[in-house]
């Protein structure tokens, strides 16, 4: 068997000259990677098999042919490609999208159930730990909605003399459902607006301001068909936060809305992944660190938003002081060793560049070329002296 490993695919190659390939979108794709590291080629092709990554994560869950079949029932595309995202991204546990589907199941209108799929395939919008949606709000620079209707019944939260709404952080806005347009043709109308990142920010203007929102599944009433399904009309949602700095949409397929992390946490994950992956503490400065563990699993080690950053580095600090210095027995033709010069893979980096920056003792760069072979890397060879490789 032979194999191809870089950071964004992983080829086997049988005897017969066959082909196997997985992508970094794969929910096993760093499991699989590890495998083959491993020599375990058994193993990474069971688990390349995304049927079975879907099945083994809940009893209730199974494939026919290409549909994702919930309690024997059929989910619609877009609920599965939220599945397959949150397996992708590392998350055994798919509670949360069993939730989401029953919470779905619970929305009175067929047709609102049906429309909702509009909305959530426009980017893929994350659900939470409950099965909620989360969304977006463009509102004033008071946190006021920009419009507002006298006849809407507001059944929580603060109005003003013109029916505008004060979208308070963590306030719950509720009106009755009787008060929300079920028809997508008409574009504005009664009802509270959610939309996507892009139309939120849109809406907010250069004066108001973007706010992260949830809402159950249940409480969708329509998406109107004006702006690409970009918005829908709900009867109650969440107001989680303001997108202050930086403003930018979430890139997840699950959110967890309520995680606090401290030091000691994010050690345990940086102490996790390095021996998950083989690595020593001293071949990474903490923003190396950082880069990979965010490449790798964003989700399980939570360090997408930058507010982690200064616990991140003060963790790293106190894990690498912790460990002390390298043995020269830590670069013998290990896997270790294999895994560091992996890492160098597609940077067109000379062997003396790699050996100088790995500070490996005992390995010339021819040593260090033969092993890049082993890997399926290319050694282009100048000379008769090793210049750089270069990715298959």
């Amino acid at each position: 068997m032979k194999s191809i490993l870089n950071k964004s695919t992983v080829t086997l190659i049988d005897d017969s000259g066959v082909p196997r390939q997985v992508t970094h979108g794969h929910p096993n794709f760093h499991k699989i990677r590890k495998a083959v590291l491993e020599e375990n080629y058994e193993e990474a092709i069971r688990m390349m098999d995304i049927k079975h990554s879907i099945e083994n994560a809940s009893d209730e869950v199974t494939v026919n042919g290409n549909d994702v079949m919930y309690k024997g029932h059929k989910v619609n595309m877009t609920v599965a490609k939220t599945l397959v995202g949150m397996i992708s991204e590392g998350l055994k546990d798919i509670t949360p999208w069993t939730k989401h589907i029953e919470l779905l199941m619970q929305n009175p209108n067929s047709k609102s159930r049906e429309e909702l799929y509009d909305f959530l395939s426009y980017k893929g919008l994350p659900i939470d730990e409950n099965g909620y949606v989360y969304g977006y709000r463009g509102v004033d620079s008071q946190l006021w909605s920009l419009s507002g209707n006298t006849q809407t019944i507001v059944l929580q939260g603060t109005t003003d003399v013109n029916g505008k709404i004060l979208n308070a952080i963590g306030a719950t806005i509720e009106v009755d459902r009787g008060s929300v347009d079920g028809d997508r043709d008409r574009g504005c109308s009664n009802g509270l607006h959610i939309g996507s990142f892009d139309y939120a920010k849109s809406w907010a203007g250069s004066n108001g301001r973007v706010i992260l929102v949830k809402f159950n599944p249940k409480d969708a009433v329509s998406v109107p068909s004006d702006c690409e399904f970009q918005k829908l009309r709900v009867c109650k949602y969440e107001v989680v936060k303001e997108i202050t700095e930086n403003p930018k949409e979430l890139k997840k397929s699950y959110y967890e809305s309520n995680t606090e992390w401290d030091e000691n946490s994010i050690e345990s994950e940086i102490e996790e992944y390095l021996n998950e992956w083989g690595y020593n503490i001293d071949d990474l400065t903490w923003d190396d660190l950082y880069s990979e563990i965010y490449e790798y699993d964003p989700v399980k080690c939570k360090f997408a938003e930058k507010e982690f950053v200064e616990k991140f580095r003060n963790a790293y600090d106190n894990v690498a002081s912790s460990t002390g210095p390298n043995t020269e027995d830590d670069f013998s033709h290990d896997h270790q060793t294999k895994l560091k010069i992996e890492r160098y893979r597609g940077r067109n980096r000379t062997t003396g560049a790699i050996q100088k920056n790995l500070g490996i003792v005992g390995l010339t760069c021819e040593n260090i070329a033969h092993i890049a072979e082993e890997l399926g890397m290319t050694v282009d060879k100048w000379t008769n002296k090793v210049s750089k490789w270069v990715v298959n």
